[in-house]
């Protein structure tokens, strides 16, 4: 009985590692890493009525040319989309501060507003369609883009957000039957 038991105590812990193994997020699918991650703050004061999604900083990542670039999820989690902000990066070294999205694609220094978004989930598409829609205007002024996935790496969809207005924009984030969401706080020029 005793042989029997440690044996299943041995298979027990073969089972659990293989799971936590497989659960393991691989860096190289273009999730965030879990860590070194620093939350950022807004450079600008956001109204209480807007509810941005949370953005974060991460000193290593499977790609270095990522590593240091502010990202935030969209919701659902279940969707696996990031966004890579590379407009958001801040200006000083060791900053916790990030600069928002601006409108017309570009901030008054010239800053293109560049999101890399990355789609981790097999039901994505070559294409990813953007339709944004502001929150907080009662006129709900709207826009569509329509990106193309880089060739290398796959499901990786680069990106000039053209805002048409400034105010708390909602992005919904739609490759092939993969859909999420973000919600940004968009400075006029």
């Amino acid at each position: 009985m005793r042989k029997i038991l440690q044996a299943l105590a041995v298979l027990i812990l073969m089972l659990s590692a293989l799971v936590s193994c497989g659960s393991q997020v691989s860096p190289q699918q273009g999730r965030p890493p879990t860590e070194n991650v620093i939350p950022l703050q807004s450079a600008v004061d956001v109204p209480s009525a807007c509810h941005p999604g949370k953005v974060y900083q991460s000193s290593e990542t499977a790609q270095a040319s990522l590593a240091g670039i502010p990202w935030a999820k969209a919701e659902p989690a279940s969707s696996r989309i990031i966004a890579y902000l590379f407009f958001a990066r801040p200006h000083t070294l060791g900053s916790r501060i990030y600069q928002p999205l601006h409108v017309g694609g570009r901030s008054v220094d010239g800053t293109s507003m560049k999101i890399l978004w990355s789609i981790d989930n097999p039901q994505a598409s070559k294409t990813i369609a953007i339709t944004g829609r502001q929150l907080l205007d009662p006129q709900m002024k709207t826009f569509s883009q329509t990106f193309l996935s880089a060739d290398t790496p796959a499901k990786m969809y680069p990106s000039t957000i053209n805002v048409p207005a400034a105010g708390c924009w909602q992005l919904t984030l739609k490759s092939g039957m993969t859909t999420g969401t973000l919600i940004f706080w968009v400075l006029g020029n």
